[in-house]
């Protein structure tokens, strides 16, 4: 028999359908030493500081990171690990953040040692959670010219830097042989950000949080799989396209670059097109900046990291890079979830090649059509992108829509592309933030 309150429940169900886009986070167990513990600061540890914390926040909800840190830690410590599986019987990912002080002691022994430790690490994880993916972190290294006097004499000195360095090596070759994922940290904390030349500060931290969620282990999906198209081949051959924007790149170092699909192809801009449907907004949102169109006609996100990953960035280190793509996974029938990692894969190509380029990323426009997966739901997910490290994320589809939610058609050519008026209200929106964002970033 259904209580009242089983028919609310219903009623509320019906009424607002949990999105298909929902998932569990992920459990990540991350094992390491004082660094993921927490921040050292003028003597004291501040577990509320940790990147592992970060880590979760920037995830969006897809990660629940278990910080399992102690500090002192060596790779030896497999009692700890054994302890740390004990309270947590159920994780998805393990991390293992090791070594700075195994190599208090510089020594190739003491190096060999590290990644024997390491293989008995990760055998005693995959017995314990026979599923589990892990992650192996290489050092961020030391600020060796600030290392304090405390930790110097304890051994953190230019000798173990040079032998962390080699490690990370040996890191990067282990994973590849045992069916690990690798993440880089050399380098990642600016000297700066150090408290002691051994411990990273809280903006530190950040930023090795950041680097994780950046080069962290994408779901094998469709729309993060490179791959080329031809699909509007009718208008424009697609590779000559691609062709014509690396032998642009030689020549032409843009402020700006527009990365998506027909969209953008077809706004205005050089490499010309086949088409320009908005030449006069096109020029009062870059006015004063040289900007290259990568746009592509038809373009998925498959295709955009196709195109990066096969020297579209090369030669080329622009302030900022518009980004709007993702409206032709709807019909192929991806998740919201699914594009958002096929964006989110484009942003990182980008900033791989380029970490200090800015990123303006657009929301999904509003399209007359309807698919299982909708723009808003896209955008909702993008949205916890905004202000990561160098990314603005801008929703404009409000001026596009009118009260009833729907495409002002006044706006639109088809119902998916805007027209020339519709290319102006876009603009208008935009150009306040593209001369901001001019103005702070880095051209190198």
């Amino acid at each position: 028999m259904i209580t009242i309150n089983n028919k609310i429940l219903i009623f509320l169900l019906l009424l607002f359908p949990v999105s298909s886009s929902s998932q569990a986070a992920e459990k990540v167990l991350c094992f390491g030493d004082s660094i993921t513990e927490g921040t050292y600061i003028d003597g004291k540890w501040d577990r509320g500081n940790s990147w592992v914390n970060r880590f979760s926040e920037i995830s969006g909800g897809r990660i629940e990171a278990i910080n399992a840190g102690l500090s002192g830690r060596k790779t030896s410590h497999m009692v700890g690990l054994s302890q740390a599986i004990d309270q947590h019987t159920e994780v998805d990912h393990v991390i293992l953040f090791l070594g700075v002080n195994d190599l208090r002691v510089p020594t190739q022994e003491v190096l060999d040692a590290c990644l024997t430790n390491t293989g008995a690490l990760v055998k005693r994880i995959r017995e314990a959670y026979p599923d589990v993916k892990i992650t192996i972190l290489s050092s961020p290294g030391l600020d060796v010219p600030n290392v304090t006097e405390r930790f110097r004499t304890k051994g953190y000195d230019a000798k173990e830097h040079a032998m962390l360095a080699k490690l990370r090596g040996l890191y990067h070759t282990f994973a590849q042989q045992n069916d690990c994922h690798f993440i880089d940290l050399w380098g990642v904390v600016s000297s700066d950000n150090f408290s002691d030349g051994l411990h990273p500060g809280t903006a530190g931290q950040i930023q090795i949080a950041e680097r994780i969620w950046r080069d962290w282990a994408r779901p094998r999906l469709a729309t993060t799989s490179p791959v080329t198209q031809n699909r509007d081949k009718r208008i424009y051959d697609w590779m000559t396209r691609h062709q014509t924007v690396l032998d642009r790149n030689k020549i032409v170092k843009p402020d700006i670059i527009t990365i998506g699909d027909s969209i953008t192809h077809y706004w205005a801009g050089e490499p010309k097109a086949p088409l320009a449907w908005g030449t006069d907004a096109w020029q009062t949102l870059y006015e004063g900046f040289t900007v290259s169109n990568m746009g592509c006609g038809w373009d998925r996100t498959e295709n955009v990291i196709w195109r990066l990953q096969n020297g579209e960035l090369e030669n080329i280190r622009p302030k900022v890079a518009v980004i709007l793509i993702g409206t032709n996974n709807l019909p192929v029938k991806n998740t919201a979830e699914e594009i958002y990692w096929g964006i989110k894969t484009v942003i990182d190509e980008v900033h791989r090649k380029s970490p200090k380029t800015q990123v303006l990323l657009l929301g999904l426009l509003p399209r007359k059509n309807q698919f299982d997966t909708s723009p808003n739901q896209v955008n909702e997910l993008l949205s916890s992108l905004d202000q990561q490290s160098n990314i603005t994320f801008q929703n404009v589809n409000t001026k596009l829509l009118n009260q009833q939610g729907q495409p002002l058609p006044e706006l639109y050519k088809d119902g998916v592309h805007v027209n020339a008026a519709g290319y102006a209200v876009i603009a208008k929106e935009l150009r306040p933030i593209i001369v901001k964002l001019m103005a702070n970033g880095v051209k190198e």
